[in-house]
């Protein structure tokens, strides 16, 4: 028999292997990977937006502003790479390719210079830098996006290898002065590599993103404050469909978008290209602030209305999409620079805010894919 210790201390370990039990119950969930969701792990594909100001001059020359994308790469588990780059336009029509290749842990680019959104430019002929060119904000940019790809002879092997950085870059004169603004963002890594239309991971069918969640800042009203939605979306329902079959009326965001204190008003932003940069102060509802600071979120659902071959309405909410906020400011006052790093507080370290005496600017990446999956549909 036991004795009355042994039978307390036999009573205390069940106890205790009971509250273990019942904590990992109530407060474990179950690890699972949710598909089409940034893992911001090692893959296969690389794909981001690519910007930089400028326009074409009256000698049929690109004239560039300050504005420039800069991007880089890397092989992370030892094996030599071959890869094919893809810039495509707003349109997501392919413009111009090439290839490189990393050894073992290299960074590239190696094989050509191209590493930023002017090189690239300058690179391509007078009918595709036409293609790249848009206004936004009153502004000329060349906009488009690359894909960054494993070769045939490494996606068979299925290695997810690749990691890459983007930064959007300004330098530009005030005062005799140089300023600079910087802001540093992810691509999307597609693990299974991505269908070019779809962006679903591996080329299975896309994904339904019901449910985009962004944010806004509005500082004032200086000419370089503003707030970028960069959207990259999958391919529409009628994409692949003849127009007498197929019309697609409309592609939008449409927005349910609050202030701070939870005031929404409804508002649709158009998102006609498989690349677009939403100026976010041109779309905030009259109504919702009576002057500046415009701060605030917002609730998203990317739609299509279209008609089908027997003109039914067709309400398409099959879309993959990949989202960046770009915020810029421009204070009222100077601040002097350098700035004491010992006073960057933990947002700035965070998001590599870079401080000067005029702007300040970041892409927040948790803007990207925030979104509620439905599940079984």
């Amino acid at each position: 028999m036991l004795t009355s210790a042994r039978k307390e201390k036999d009573m205390n370990a069940r106890r205790m292997v009971f509250a273990v039990g019942l904590c990992m119950l109530l407060f474990w969930g179950t690890a699972y990977g949710t598909m089409g969701v940034d893992d911001n792990v090692p893959a296969q594909e690389l794909i981001f937006p690519v910007i930089c100001e400028g326009t074409i001059g009256a000698d049929n020359q690109p004239v560039f502003g300050t504005l420039n994308t800069f991007w880089s790469y890397a092989e992370t588990k030892g094996q030599d790479t071959y890869l094919e780059l893809v810039l495509r336009d707003r349109k997501g029509d392919v413009l111009w390719d090439y290839d490189d290749h990393l050894t073992p842990r290299d960074v590239g680019p190696n094989e050509d210079p191209i590493r930023d959104c002017q090189s690239w430019v300058k690179s391509i002929n007078l009918f595709a830098q036409q293609k790249l060119l848009t206004t936004i904000g009153g502004k000329d940019y060349f906009v488009g996006y690359l894909t960054l790809s494993m070769t045939l002879i490494n996606s068979l092997d299925k290695v997810q290898n690749l990691i890459g950085w983007v930064t959007l870059y300004d330098a530009k004169k005030s005062n005799d002065n140089l300023s600079y603004t910087t802001a540093s963002f992810k691509p999307y890594q597609a693990e299974g590599g991505a269908d070019p239309a779809t962006f679903a991971e591996g080329g299975t069918r896309p994904i339904y993103a019901h449910e985009y969640y962004l944010r806004y800042y509005l500082q004032n009203d200086n000419e370089e404050t503003y707030n970028w939605w960069i959207v990259l979306r999958s391919a529409g329902y009628c994409h692949d469909k003849p127009s007498y079959q197929c019309h697609s009326m409309s592609t939008n965001l449409v927005c349910i978008m609050c202030d701070e204190n939870e005031h929404c008003l409804d508002t649709d932003i158009p998102v006609p290209d498989r690349l677009n940069i939403i100026n976010v102060g041109n779309y905030i509802p009259a109504g919702l602030f009576s002057g500046y600071p415009k701060k605030g979120f917002a609730s998203c659902k990317l739609m299509e209305q279209a008609f089908d071959d027997d003109l039914k309405p067709v309400l398409n909410e099959d879309f993959t999409a990949f989202m960046w906020s770009y915020q810029r400011q421009q204070r009222l006052g100077k601040i002097a620079y350098p700035v004491d790093p010992k006073k960057l507080d933990k947002f700035d370290i965070k998001y590599g805010i870079i401080l000067d005496n005029e702007l300040s600017s970041v892409i927040d990446p948790a803007d990207r894919l925030r979104r509620y999956i439905l599940i079984g549909q």
